[in-house]
C-alpha cells in the first residue's frame, strides 16, 4: 500500500468514526465517571489494605507482584531525611523469616534476578516493592507473597545489616552526585517554592544517611509501613481465586493498627508571574533550556478528563513535528526540542514541558524559538492536515495495544495499577479506552487545538529553567531568559508554512522476480526461501503477538571492508541518511507519508557486517518491505543533515569533554581502540571534514545487495505472503555480487597490562574499569560457559563489593566475544565507589577473580545460574525479538537452525567444574585494561 493509498484509508476512517452516533459521542465527552476495567478484582481487606488481582498469560509461566506502601521521603522530617530510602534497602537485608544473606540468594534460585525481577524504588510519596516470579517451581508463587509480606510487616533491621548497608546507600548517594543534581537542587527551589518538595529528594543528605540508628528505622516503618497505607498488587498467570486466596493469607493478616492514620498531604502552589532559574556548571553535558507550566493536579476519573488528555496529547504531537521540522535546519539554534502534554510530575501538580536543547552559545536563541513556535498555534491555529496525521498516528497506536492486548507484559498491567492507587490514573481497560477513542478523535476540532495552545501561552505561574555549561560560553542572566521569552511571544508571525505533498514511498512498485521455498526447517517451525538474486530469506510464524512483524538483514563485510580514511564518513553515513528521508521524500515528507503507520525501519553498519532492523503491523507488511527496498535502492544524503549531524556530534564530543565520566569514557575507548579509527573517538576537526561524496561512496559500497545477505522474518506472518512481498521488494534489489569474505585484522587491542587514571571532575566519585583480553575458542558451549561465567562473577563480586564492604551500589560484570576478524573474548568488570577506598576494593575484586579461577564454586551458585537461565529462556521463546536474533546468529554461523532450542541441554550440564575451568581460560590473562577515573586534585 503507497502512502498516498494509506492516507485515503486513513481519512476514511476518520470519516466513518466522525458518523458515529452522537449520543456515542456524547457519552465519550460527559462527566460520567470513567469504568474501572471489570476484569480486575479489587477489595480492602479487614485491617484496611487494598488489593487488586488480575489473571493475565503473558508471558506464560509467570507472575508479578507489587507493594505500594503510601509512604516516600515527603514524610520524613527534617531530620529524617534519606530514611525512607535507605529503609527500602533495608527490607533486602533480612526479615524475621529471611535472614540477611538468604533473601537474595533463595530468590535467584527461584530463577528471580536480582535487579531485573527483583528491586524496588522510593519516591518523593511512595515507596514500591517488585518481584516478578517465573512459576516453574514448586511454591514459587506461595513463595513470591512470603516475600512481599515480610517486606510490609517483618523487616529485621538488624543493627549489623544497617552498618553494612549504610556504605552502599552512600555509594548510591555518590553515583547521583554531579552536574544534573547540582542544577536539579537550583531548580527545585524555584520550581517547588514554598513547598516541601524543594528539600525532600528521595536519596536524602550524606548527614542523614551516616547517622541513621536502628530505632530510627523502626520508628518510620511503624508509623507508614502499615495495611491501611499499603496496597498488594498480583497480576500473573494464575486464577484469580488463588491470587486472592494468597493474598488474604499473607496480607489480610497482618495486625491493623489501634489507632487511625493520618497522613498528610504536601501542596505546591504556581506563583501567579513568570519565574526564571538559570543553573550553570562546567560538568554539565548539554545546555538544556525549557518552559515549564505547572498547574495543581487534575481529575482523572471523568469521561470528560480523559477527553480533555486526549486534546492535549494530538496539541504536543502536532507541536513535535513541527519543532522536528525547526531542528532540522543546520542554522537553527537547537539540537532537538519536543513538547510534553500536562503530566502528573509530582503527586500534587501537573507539568507541561517544552524543552529543547541549545546550541553552543545559542541558549537565548533557542528559547525564543520554542516561545515562538508556542505563540504561533495559539495565534493562528492548525491545519486540518495536521489533525489528520495526529489522528491516523493516535489510531495506530490504539489499535496495535487493542489488538496486542493478550500479549501485553503484565508487568506493564502491574505498574499502571500501581499509578492508578498512587495518583488516581483510570484504568478502564484496552477494550473501553479504544472505543474512547474511536468516539473522542473525530469530535476533536481545530478550535478545540487552539484552545489548548492558547492555555500554553496565557498559564499563570510558568518557570524558565535553563541549565547550561559554563567555561566554553557566556551565561545569560535571568533577565534576559526573561526578555527571549517576551521576544517569541511578541514577535510578529505568519501561519506555519504548508507542508505538504502527495508524493508516495514507491509509486510504481517493482514487477515480482523469482522467489521459491528451498527448505523447511520442522523442529523449529522455519522456512527458507531463496530468491533469484541470491538474497536469502528466513521465516517463523508465531502468534506471541497478535499483530507483530520483525525483520533482520545481515551481510558480512562492515566496516572491517572500509579503508581507514573513509571510517569517519562511514560512522556518520547511517545518521545522515536517517536525517535526510530516502528516495524523493525528504525526512519531513516521510515522517508524513508514514502517519498512521507503524512500519520502522534502521540500518546498521557494524564492526564486521552490514545489517538492517524493521518492524510493523501486519496491515503495514507490505510498507514495511517497500522502506527496506527504498532505503537499499535509493537511499538519499542531503548536505543540510550532514551539518546537522556533525553539528549533533560535535556537540557530543563537547558534552564528553565536560562530564567526568564522558572524559573517562573517552580515553577509555582511545586505550581500547589501539589506534583504529574503526573504534577510535570522533574528532570535530575530522568531523568538519567529511563530505557528501564521501558518504554516498562508502554507503554504496557496504550496502549493495550480495549473495550473502540473509533476511529473517518473525511474528504474525504466513510465509506464503512473506514469499510474495519478498518476491517484489527484496529479489529485485540489484543482482547479487561475490560474497564477500572478512580480511585479516589491521588492528588488535593492546597487548600486556595496562593501567590508566583519569582525573576529571570536582566530585569525590570514582569509578573502576578492568577488561581482561585475548583468543578464543570458537562454540556454541564455549559462547554458553563464557555467558555463565560472566554471571558467576558478577555475583560473587555483587556479595563481596556490594552486601560485604559496603563499597559500592552497583557491580557489573560481563563477556563478550567475537568469531571475526580472528576469534576473541573480552571479560570486563566495573564498579563506582569512594576514591579513598580504591586500593581496597581493587584488591577485593582482583581476590574473588582469583579465588574462581582457583577452586570451583559450591553448587548453590550453578543452580542459581541455571535457574535464572531457565526463567530468562521459557520467557525468551516466547519473544519475537528473541527469536529474531537467534535466527540471525545462527545463519550468520553457519549453524542447523534446528539445533536453537538445544539451550536447554546446554543449561542441563553446566556444573562446578566447567565453570572453574572457563574461569581459567579467561580470568587470568595478560592482556589487561584497566582504567580509574579520580577526582581533580
Amino acid at each position: 500500500m503507497n502512502s498516498r493509498v494509506l492516507r485515503i484509508v486513513l481519512a476514511s476512517l476518520v470519516t466513518l468514526l466522525s458518523v458515529l452516533p452522537a449520543a456515542a459521542r456524547g457519552r465519550a465527552e460527559s462527566d460520567d465517571p470513567l469504568p474501572f476495567n471489570d476484569r480486575i478484582e479489587r477489595g480492602t481487606f479487614a485491617n484496611g489494605m487494598d488489593y487488586f488481582l488480575l489473571r493475565h498469560g503473558y508471558p506464560e509461566g509467570r507472575a508479578v507482584l507489587r507493594l505500594v506502601v503510601n509512604a516516600g521521603s515527603i514524610l520524613e522530617t527534617d531530620d529524617q531525611r534519606g530514611l525512607a530510602h535507605y529503609l527500602e534497602h533495608m527490607a533486602f537485608n533480612g526479615t524475621e523469616r529471611f535472614g540477611e544473606d538468604e533473601l537474595v540468594g533463595f530468590l535467584e534460585s527461584l530463577g528471580v534476578g536480582f535487579g531485573p525481577d527483583v528491586n524496588a524504588y522510593t519516591g518523593f510519596d511512595e515507596t514500591v516493592y517488585q518481584l516478578d516470579v517465573p512459576l516453574e517451581q514448586e511454591g514459587a508463587l506461595e513463595t513470591a507473597f512470603q516475600v512481599m509480606q515480610q517486606w510490609a510487616a517483618a523487616i529485621a533491621f538488624e543493627p549489623e545489616a544497617i552498618e553494612r548497608e549504610r556504605g552502599v546507600v552512600i555509594e548510591e548517594q555518590r553515583l547521583g552526585r554531579g552536574a544534573a543534581r547540582r542544577m536539579f537542587d537550583q531548580h527545585s527551589r524555584v520550581l517547588f517554592a514554598g513547598s516541601r518538595y524543594a528539600d525532600r529528594f528521595p536519596i536524602g543528605t550524606l548527614e542523614g544517611i551516616e547517622s541513621f540508628e536502628r530505632e530510627d528505622f523502626v520508628a518510620f516503618y511503624r508509623r507508614w509501613y502499615r495495611p491501611d497505607n499499603m496496597a498488594i498488587i498480583a497480576v500473573g498467570d494464575v486464577p484469580v481465586a488463588r491470587l486472592r486466596e494468597l493474598a488474604e493469607r499473607r496480607f489480610g493478616s497482618i495486625e491493623a493498627p489501634e489507632r487511625r492514620l493520618r497522613r498528610r498531604t504536601f501542596r505546591v502552589r504556581p506563583r501567579g508571574d513568570l519565574q526564571v532559574s538559570v543553573a550553570s556548571d562546567p560538568e554539565a553535558t548539554e545546555n538544556l533550556v525549557g518552559l515549564y507550566v505547572p498547574a495543581l493536579a487534575a481529575r482523572q476519573d471523568r469521561r470528560s478528563d480523559y477527553r480533555a488528555a486526549l486534546i492535549e496529547g494530538l496539541y504536543a504531537t502536532i507541536l513535535n513535528e513541527r519543532l522536528r521540522e525547526r531542528a532540522r535546519d543546520p542554522d537553527a539554534p537547537l539540537l532537538s526540542a519536543g513538547l510534553g502534554g500536562a503530566a502528573r510530575f509530582i503527586r500534587p501538580l501537573d507539568l507541561r514541558v517544552a524543552n529543547a536543547i541549545a546550541k553552543q552559545d545559542r541558549a537565548l536563541d533557542a528559547l525564543e524559538l520554542l516561545a515562538r513556535e508556542l505563540e504561533r498555534a495559539a495565534r493562528f491555529g492548525f491545519r486540518a492536515s495536521e489533525l489528520e496525521r495526529a489522528r491516523a498516528r493516535f489510531m495506530q497506536g490504539i489499535e496495535a495495544a487493542f489488538v496486542n492486548r493478550e500479549t501485553r507484559p503484565m508487568a506493564d498491567l502491574a505498574d499502571e495499577l500501581v499509578r492508578h492507587w498512587t495518583t488516581g490514573e483510570p484504568v478502564p481497560g484496552i477494550e473501553t479506552e479504544f472505543e474512547l477513542y474511536r468516539a473522542i478523535l473525530p469530535s476533536v476540532t481545530l478550535e478545540d487545538l487552539q484552545a489548548v495552545a492558547q492555555a500554553w501561552v496565557e498559564s499563570d505561574g510558568a518557570v524558565v529553567l535553563a541549565g547550561l555549561r559554563s567555561g566554553e560560553q557566556r551565561i545569560p542572566d535571568q533577565m534576559e531568559f526573561l526578555d527571549a521569552v517576551r521576544a517569541g511571544y511578541d514577535a510578529p508571525l505568519r501561519e506555519d508554512e504548508a507542508l505538504e505533498d502527495d508524493a508516495a514511498l514507491m509509486p510504481n512498485p517493482p514487477d515480482p522476480r523469482g522467489a521459491r521455498v528451498v527448505a523447511y526447517h520442522e523442529a523449529v517451525e522455519i522456512s527458507e526461501i531463496e530468491l533469484e538474486n541470491g538474497v536469502r530469506v528466513l521465516v517463523k510464524p508465531t502468534d506471541f503477538s497478535e499483530d507483530e512483524v520483525l525483520i533482520s538483514m545481515y551481510s558480512p563485510g562492515g566496516l572491517a571492508l572500509v579503508d581507514d580514511s573513509d571510517v569517519v564518513a562511514a560512522r556518520l553515513a547511517l545518521a545522515v541518511g536517517a536525517q535526510s528521508g530516502v528516495a524523493r521524500l525528504d525526512a519531513a515528507a516521510l515522517e508524513r507519508a508514514l502517519a498512521g503507520a507503524s512500519s520502522s525501519v534502521t540500518l546498521s553498519l557494524g564492526r564486521t557486517d552490514e545489517g538492517l532492523r524493521a518492524s510493523g503491523r501486519v496491515q503495514d507488511l507490505e510498507l514495511t518491505f517497500q522502506l527496506i527496498h527504498q532505503y537499499l535502492t535509493a537511499p538519499r544524503f542531503d548536505q543540510r543533515a550532514l551539518e546537522r549531524v556533525v553539528a549533533e556530534q560535535i556537540e557530543k564530543i563537547r558534552s564528553a569533554q565536560a562530564a567526568p565520566q564522558g572524559r573517562y569514557a573517552r580515553r577509555f575507548q582511545e586505550l581500547y581502540a589501539n589506534g583504529d579509527p574503526r573504534l577510535a573517538p570522533l574528532t570535530a576537526d575530522r568531523l568538519r571534514r567529511v563530505t557528501i561524496a564521501e558518504i554516498e561512496r562508502v554507503f554504496a559500497d557496504r550496502f549493495t545487495a550480495r549473495g550473502d545477505m540473509v533476511f529473517t522474518v518473525v511474528g504474525s506472518v504466513t510465509t506464503e505472503r512473506v514469499r510474495e512481498l519478498a518476491a517484489h521488494y527484496l529479489a529485485t534489489l540489484a543482482p547479487a555480487g561475490e560474497p564477500e569474505t572478512i580480511p585479516p585484522a589491521r588492528y588488535r587491542p593492546p597487548a600486556g597490562t595496562i593501567t590508566e587514571v583519569v582525573r576529571a571532575g570536582s566530585e569525590a566519585v570514582a569509578q573502576y574499569t578492568l577488561v581482561l583480553h585475548g583468543g578464543y575458542r570458537w562454540s556454541r558451549t564455549e559462547n554458553y560457559l563464557l555467558s555463565s561465567l560472566a554471571t558467576l562473577v558478577e555475583t560473587r563480586l555483587r556479595e563481596e563489593l556490594r552486601e560485604a564492604a559496603g563499597g559500592t551500589y552497583s557491580v557489573g560484570a560481563g563477556a563478550w566475544r567475537f568469531r571475526e576478524p580472528e576469534p576473541s573474548a573480552f571479560v570486563s568488570v566495573g564498579f563506582g565507589l569512594d576514591p579513598a577506598r580504591l586500593e581496597e576494593l581493587r584488591t577485593r575484586a582482583q581476590a574473588v577473580i582469583d579465588e574462581l579461577i582457583a577452586a570451583p564454586v559450591e553448587a548453590d551458585y550453578v543452580a542459581r545460574i541455571q535457574a535464572g537461565q531457565r526463567s530468562r529462556y521459557d520467557e525468551d521463546l516466547q519473544s519475537n525479538a528473541y527469536w529474531l536474533s537467534v535466527i540471525e546468529f545462527s545463519a550468520r554461523h553457519g549453524r542447523d537452525l534446528n539445533e536453537i532450542t538445544a539451550y536447554g541441554r546446554l543449561i542441563d550440564r553446566l556444573d562446578v567444574t566447567a565453570l572453574q575451568r572457563t574461569a581459567e581460560r579467561y580470568l587470568q590473562r595478560r592482556d589487561r585494561l584497566e582504567v580509574v577515573l579520580l577526582p581533580e586534585g
